[in-house]
């Protein structure tokens, strides 16, 4: 059975991203890579594998040499006057963590066109068939892209591991695709109510468990429909479930999250939730550095898996039920919490996304914030609303120093729709509630219809990207902090000048000390929003806040216990069947 294909870059691979797959040197290549490196202690703590062989396509004379973090293990020669195959024993110590392979050529003639780690232990083999869902909201074009490429490698490809073990489910929540020109054998398309990520997801699901008998699927993986995959995540996912040993077959697999803008930069690989926020694992490691490829193999506690790509056992959702009713944020932090399963990661099973931090969307404020209170409520049922406070003290701050008024009213109605309880978001029409979320928020909007300050669009226009993980993911500097805290960030203080000044959307608060007017925008789209410190304003939002605060703090015991006792009703076929009114 192949467990781990080899992976090459091709012509669209660019320079940088390269030593994710190869280190090319003038003897020959070296394996020890993100995408090539065999994760041995992970396949040996969570399967049931035993012996394991590379197999390699090439030609020519040529050195094969095995090592593991701790030095060489073995080195074989091999001799191929044509193009053919050879399977290696792989050596491993029961200590080992990694396995990595080097290959020196003895001539210019060498070449190694492909291979594959594989475990002839067949008959060790579990029975597994996979369902992917794929919740859309208009975006056809990405959706389009990713099926042609599954039905290339997987779907019409009988040479692929998955070939027949895979099916695709689509909810077509913005009811814009034609089913007639997507669905096929192993492709299945569905009109689908607006009720977000959480509602797309689980309609695919409803849909999977409908088929789960008659055709035997055991596993659905949740993947968003924007993401870049390679079909190389899935085979080693079946893989892995393939030799699943008993103690984890609960277990759920889930997908690192690669940055689109800067690919090999690794944007979260597990992640915990401590109450209030998820606090990712190992974020920003530049996956072409060998020490910190070692660093990506430790194993760390993971609380759920993201919905980008995460694969459930269908006997765990049984045993669980559906997810909450949320729309978006959140869903996938609560499903993996009641859940209680392992979480495992694995090299090579990722995708890539665009990033988030500039991507802050008003209707989030309302989100963000209804969840972790209904989150809150269900798992930490005896901690208060302390955390809660702090939580919620922190979000507003911070949309205070950045003038996003909208947004704390935004805030606000996501404490009082919670306080509203249960049985309002079992019947709340979720279109409708986001429609008005969406008209109480900002408007993105294209900068020069904003702004005709021609230097404020230059700096737009000239904006530089950040182009190391450590512009990104290093804490913002503390320097000046104290200067920033006793003056409210310059709200005490006149403003420096009265012109715009250009952010982007993720801004560090404390980058618009003492500035009135403000464009926060969206490098990739070039659209934002204008804001500006307005006193009457800011007025206005603390003494909303206050209320809402008061509200929360005498009715949040009641509420959250309701909440703690009764949101299984919102998990069941039947509730989600009328819910989503299949």
């Amino acid at each position: 059975m192949i467990l781990q294909t080899l992976l090459f870059p091709d012509s669209n691979t660019s320079a940088e991203e390269e030593k994710l797959y190869v280190r090319r040197n003038k003897k020959g290549i070296a394996l020890d890579t993100y995408f090539n490196l065999f994760s041995i202690h992970k396949w040996l703590r969570y399967t049931v594998l035993e012996e394991l062989y590379l197999r390699i396509e090439a030609v020519g004379s040529m050195e094969v040499a095995f090592s593991d973090e701790q030095g060489l293990l073995d080195t074989i020669s091999i001799e191929l006057l044509t193009r053919g195959n050879v399977d290696l024993r792989v050596p491993y110590r029961k200590s080992s963590r990694i396995i990595t392979c080097s290959i020196s050529y003895g001539s210019e003639h060498c070449a190694v066109y492909r291979g594959a780690y594989f475990t002839p232990d067949d008959f060790r083999c579990r029975r597994i068939k996979l369902a992917l869902g794929i919740c859309t909201f208009h975006r056809e074009e990405a959706l389009k892209r990713n099926l042609a490429l599954l039905k290339k490698e997987v779907l019409h490809n009988p040479s692929s591991p998955l070939h027949e073990c895979l099916d695709v489910f689509i909810s077509d929540n913005g009811r814009t695709l034609k089913p007639e020109e997507i669905r096929q054998d192993h492709v299945h398309v569905f009109a689908n109510r607006n009720a977000g990520g959480s509602g797309g997801f689980t309609r695919c699901l409803v849909e999977v468990l409908e088929r789960e008998e008659a055709e035997g699927f055991t596993h659905m993986i949740f993947m968003d429909d924007d993401v870049k995959i390679l079909p190389e995540a899935l085979i080693r996912t079946y893989a892995l479930l393939s030799l699943m040993k008993t103690e984890y077959l609960d277990a759920v697999i889930s997908g690192a999250m690669l940055r689109s803008d800067l690919a090999y930069i690794q944007h979260e690989s597990g992640a915990l939730w401590d109450g209030a926020n998820p606090r990712t694992a190992h974020p920003g490691l530049d996956l072409r550095d060998r020490e910190i490829l070692a660093e990506n193999e430790v194993i760390v506690r993971s609380d759920y898996a993201a919905w980008w790509f995460a694969c459930y056992p269908l006997n765990a959702v049984h045993r669980i039920g559906l997810p909450l009713p949320v729309f978006i944020h959140g869903d996938d932090v609560e499903y993996g919490l009641r859940g209680k399963s392992p979480v495992i990661l694995l090299n090579g099973i990722c995708v890539w996304h665009e990033p988030f931090e500039n991507k802050r969307a008003s209707a989030l404020s309302y989100y963000d914030v209804r969840n972790t209170l209904l989150l809150h409520a269900i798992y930490r049922p005896k901690s208060g609303c302390r955390t809660v406070n702090q939580y919620l003290f922190k979000r507003m701050a911070s949309l205070l120093l950045r003038y996003r008024y909208k947004d704390i009213q935004l805030l606000c109605k996501g404490v009082r729709d919670f306080l509203r309880g249960i049985d309002w978001l079992k019947v709340e029409e979720p279109e409708k509630l986001n429609q008005r979320v969406m008209h109480m928020g900002y408007s993105m909007t294209p900068v020069q219809e904003l702004t005709h300050d021609r230097k404020v669009l230059q700096q737009i226009r000239e904006y530089r990207k950040p182009v190391s993980a450590g512009e990104i993911y290093v804490p913002h500097s503390k320097r000046h902090r104290r200067k920033y805290l006793l003056t409210l960030n310059g709200w005490l203080l006149p403003a420096k000048a009265d012109r715009i000044y250009s952010h982007p959307l993720g801004v560090c608060p404390y980058e618009m000390y003492r500035q009135k007017q403000v464009l926060l925008f969206d490098p990739d789209s070039k659209k934002g929003i204008l804001l500006q410190k307005n006193y009457t304003e800011a007025v206005k939002s603390l003494f909303a806040y206050t209320e809402i605060m008061f509200c929360l703090g005498f009715s949040y015991k009641r509420v959250s216990r309701e909440y703690h006792k009764r949101f299984k009703e919102l998990t069941t076929l039947d509730f989600w069947k009328n819910y989503l009114g299949i």
